[in-house]
């Protein structure tokens, strides 16, 4: 995963005080941990979304289909790690992000996820493409699903590995 400058981040729209507690507050409210600002328009390009992680979040790794869906992601606050695996489930790499400002690229067609290694995390995110949720990512069948009982689990071997 290349290291990134983060093109096009949208320093006018930073997040204000109370659109990071307004998220906070839907990340605590939501059964998936977390919860998003986007900021581009419905059928837009470009996506470009901000996310408020909490630490005991977990989401399936997955790739990004399409050759052209290079995910950028720039650390605002907290520590992230973000984790790249091969075909079957073995990790290959993982990048930490502990600095505001840091960015790395995420290739299209590379497995991955991420773990929140601080209380919270907030991440400014873009991906090229329309989205459409029939096609925006394909999902790992060798990790468990979100709302799978053994989800927790997995998401504690991922922060053991380390």
């Amino acid at each position: 995963m290349p290291k990134s400058n983060l093109k096009g981040y949208p320093e006018e729209k930073d997040l204000n005080e109370y659109e990071i507690l307004n998220l906070k507050n839907e990340a605590k409210l939501s059964e998936r941990k977390r919860s998003c600002k986007i900021i581009h328009g419905r059928g837009d390009y470009q996506n470009r979304v901000y996310n408020y992680l909490l630490r005991d979040t977990y989401m399936q790794p997955h790739m990004h289909p399409m050759d052209y869906m290079n995910e950028e992601i720039m650390l605002i606050h907290g520590k992230l790690n973000i984790y790249q695996f091969d075909k079957i489930g073995s990790i290959l790499l993982v990048e930490k992000l502990s600095c505001k400002g840091q960015a790395i690229i995420v290739k299209s067609k590379e497995w991955h996820t991420y773990t929140v290694e601080s209380d919270y995390v907030v991440t400014y995110e873009t991906m090229d493409g329309v989205y459409d949720p029939r096609t925006w990512k394909s999902m790992s069948t060798w990790a468990p699903r979100e709302c799978d009982k053994n989800a927790v689990q997995y998401l504690r071997a991922l922060k053991e590995e380390k």
